[in-house]
């Protein structure tokens, strides 16, 4: 096992007996907005009236420093972290400016030591993987006979054989709910899996009939049953029409079928799920975005509850908080316990408030809504949090990395016609930042588990960064309260264990699997 550990500001004492240790006063929590382009500003001849792009946080350009990679229908915006600021132009692909894109994930696909991407199409354009050059240009391969609308993509081993694999979530109708009553549907959902050689193929008969119909944003990858292989949580929009969201149980090998009466079956205008551990009992919790409010889905032995209301999690619908898109889950405080951060933002064309939402019918919905912080205090109640972080902006989805390399969890947001970056400053002092590298098959280590120790309680983390139409940073982000991390367990997807010595508070490090 190589294990190199970078060290970076605040690091807190240790003790020889930190389970009675008094937690250290944190500070406020603020994400402030250090970069952002709307229409005008993006490298772009038009960007026409329909576009919602994806992004998603990865050193595509090799210089050690996270970039964003923002996904248009009408250009593939590379931001590039020079340290000192950013920079925006248009990707690079076979040497023209031409890569176009709904949705964007980022991984090593061939091992070489560079970042490479995934772009999916709009409905009827190709989606295609781009491998990195080594210089941040790279060379197009397309999916053969894949023509649908790929709103959101979610790298994972899906089928057990060590190589990464690729969930496609497909909304191919217009989100309209009169096409909807109209008789619109979806075209099914799709696994792409990779061969032995590198090439990429579709699976056939990996998604159960049940699903054909849905229109999904998002296939949130998880082991909801702890049997070491990932399931997917199938969101999907206007469920009360289609097909609700459902989870999606995986035979080890890529074949999924849909679990009856979890609890997780919501009938929802869904848009996103973000996963993690909200109430510290190791499990993996979701946190759903809908029209109205979001939805806290506790995870327990004996299936699913929906806890939003007895959690505090409930947000009341108004004008400027009613359509939620993506969501994130992430210690973003770093106390030690799993936040929530969702991005909203209006559909702007006068949809009927009181038929999607149970909403006040005399309202106008803002197309700008208020994107909005949830704080897990203390794994039994979540509380708004409104002066750390707000974006008023007509969002789409948003992803979580640490843009500034301080070792906290920073958020970039994007919507119709923007990007916007915001870092962190204050909470509880970085914990330890975790950068996982996994076989040559799945050198991301999408899925793997981190559990930590601190202060005598333990904590659990999984690298599950898919997003809605993006994909947050390929690190894990344990928040020890300015504590030591006493000891840190990681099992790698194939089911392997990896012992870390103790990490104090401000460690980055990098673990790669042996």
């Amino acid at each position: 096992m190589l294990l190199v550990v970078f060290f970076s500001g605040c690091v807190a004492a240790s003790s020889d007996d930190s389970a009675q240790v008094a937690l250290p006063a944190c500070e406020p929590l603020v994400f402030d907005p250090v970069a952002g382009w709307a229409e005008g500003e993006l490298p772009a001849a038009d960007l026409g009236g329909s576009i919602w792009p994806g992004a998603a946080i990865a050193d595509v350009t090799g210089d050690g420093r996270p970039d964003v990679i923002a996904a248009f229908p009408i250009g593939v915006e590379l931001i590039q972290n020079l340290g000192a600021g950013w920079t925006i132009e248009l990707l690079q692909v076979d040497g023209v400016d031409a890569a176009q894109a709904r949705s964007v994930a980022a991984t090593d696909l061939d091992a070489d030591g560079d970042v490479d991407l995934f772009l999916g199409g709009e409905l009827g354009q190709p989606s295609r993987f781009l491998y990195n050059r080594g210089d941040g240009t790279f060379d197009s391969v397309p999916i053969s006979g894949f023509a649908h609308r790929a709103w959101s993509a979610a790298f994972g081993d899906f089928t057990g054989d060590g190589r990464v694999d690729l969930f496609i979530a497909t909304y191919d109708a217009e989100m309209s709910l009169d096409a909807i009553l109209s008789g619109a549907g979806g075209s099914g959902q799709v696994l792409a899996v990779q061969g032995v050689d590198g090439s990429w193929s579709l699976l056939d008969g990996a998604l159960p009939d049940a699903t054909a119909d849905a229109l999904s944003l998002q296939g949130a990858p998880l082991d909801i049953d702890a049997d070491g292989d990932l399931d997917v949580y199938l969101v999907d929009d206007f469920g009360p029409y289609l097909v609700p969201n459902v989870l999606l149980l995986n035979d080890g090998r890529g074949h999924f079928a849909a679990a009856e009466e979890t609890g997780a079956e919501l009938a929802i205008y869904a848009m996103g799920a973000g996963v993690g551990d909200a109430d510290g009992d190791g499990r993996p919790d979701l946190f759903v975005s809908d029209v109205g409010s979001p939805h806290y889905l506790h995870t327990t032995a004996d299936g699913v509850v929906d806890a939003t209301e007895a959690a505090g999690a409930y947000v009341p619908p108004s004008p400027t908080n009613l359509t939620s898109w993506g969501v994130a889950m992430a210690d973003l405080d770093q106390d030690g316990w799993d936040d929530v951060v969702v991005s909203y933002g209006g559909l702007g064309d006068g949809i009927d408030l009181d038929a999607l939402a149970n909403a006040d019918p005399d309202w106008e919905e803002a197309s700008d809504e208020a994107s909005l912080m949830l704080h897990n205090a203390g794994g039994e109640r979540f509380e708004r949090l409104d002066s750390a972080f707000t974006d008023v902006a007509r969002a789409r989805g948003l992803v979580v990395g640490d843009l500034d390399m301080d070792g906290r969890p920073d958020i970039v947001t994007y919507g119709k016609k923007f990007v916007h970056l915001f870092t962190a400053s204050g909470g509880c002092s970085p914990g330890v930042a975790l950068t996982l590298r996994g076989p040559d098959g799945n050198t991301g280590a999408f899925g793997a588990r981190v559990e930590a120790t601190v202060a005598g309680r333990r904590t659990t983390h999984w690298l599950l960064p898919s997003t809605t139409a993006g994909q947050s940073a390929l690190e894990v982000y344990v928040g020890t309260h300015g504590l030591p991390a006493e000891d840190v367990v990681i099992t790698w997807p194939d089911g392997t264990t990896s012992d870390v010595s103790a990490l104090e508070a401000g460690t980055r490090a990098v673990v790669r699997w042996d």
